[in-house]
């Protein structure tokens, strides 16, 4: 699926010329943070260049860690934005903290968008893409204010745990701020627990095999091919 996200990525990019995408979850919690790297890594491992920016204030993350300044040095007038990338390692992409040291658990709010939208359009030229890491949406009046920055949005859902309600109420907030694009992904979907058509995709995908064969397969054939799978 990450593979998938990259290839939506890299098609607009390819049709629109912008490399800039923010992701934002509805809520605290719902992975968007981990699938933003996640799709750093993948991009990368396609042969892209990526930088992953985290703005999220909100609740920073210590995976953005690295280097000696952040985001927020830059916003200041403190830094120049080429001094705040932490350098790629073989786990993360090259990466902007929010902050150096940032207290995950006091929230701080973001400040001159001016200059983080030049930030944003400076680094967009020394590389192919950049990922915002963006404060959830529903609970942080910075996500509104970055969309604006941004341009570009992909919306986390976490499956089981948003209602259709907070669905409504963010299209609205959407609608509203109007930004340039604005996609859904539907996060922590436990596709062996319903049962459906992605169970039988991703079946598929482990056995490379129809569906239908490997159901019919005796329970020892499959626990030897899972053996190994393992072994491999």
């Amino acid at each position: 699926q990450n593979r998938r996200l990259a290839g939506a990525l890299i098609r607009f990019r390819e049709r629109h010329g912008n490399g800039v995408f923010g992701f934002s979850a509805l809520k605290p919690g719902a992975g968007s943070t981990t699938m933003t790297l996640a799709i750093a890594n993948t991009l990368r491992q396609l042969g892209y260049g990526v930088l992953v920016v985290e703005a999220n204030g909100f609740r920073p993350d210590a995976r953005f860690g690295g280097a000696a300044a952040g985001l927020d040095d830059v916003l200041a007038g403190r830094c120049a934005p080429a001094l705040v990338v932490a350098k790629a390692t073989d786990a993360l992409p090259e990466r902007v903290a929010f902050a150096a040291g940032a207290d995950a658990g006091t929230p701080q709010g973001i400040s001159r968008l001016d200059v983080l939208s030049q930030s944003l359009r400076q680094w967009a030229c020394t590389t192919d893409f950049v990922l915002v890491d963006l404060p959830p949406l529903l609970v942080s009046a910075d996500a509104e204010l970055l969309l604006g920055c941004v341009g570009h949005v992909m919306v986390v859902l976490e499956a089981g745990a948003t209602t259709r309600g907070e669905i409504t109420r963010a299209r609205r907030m959407l609608q509203n701020i109007d930004p340039d694009a604005v996609g859904f992904v539907l996060n922590r979907v436990r596709p062996y627990e319903g049962g459906g058509y992605l169970n039988t995709l991703m079946m598929e995908f482990l056995s490379r095999r129809k569906h239908r064969d490997v159901m019919t397969t005796p329970r020892w054939r499959l626990w030897l091919a899972g053996l190994r799978l393992r072994r491999a």
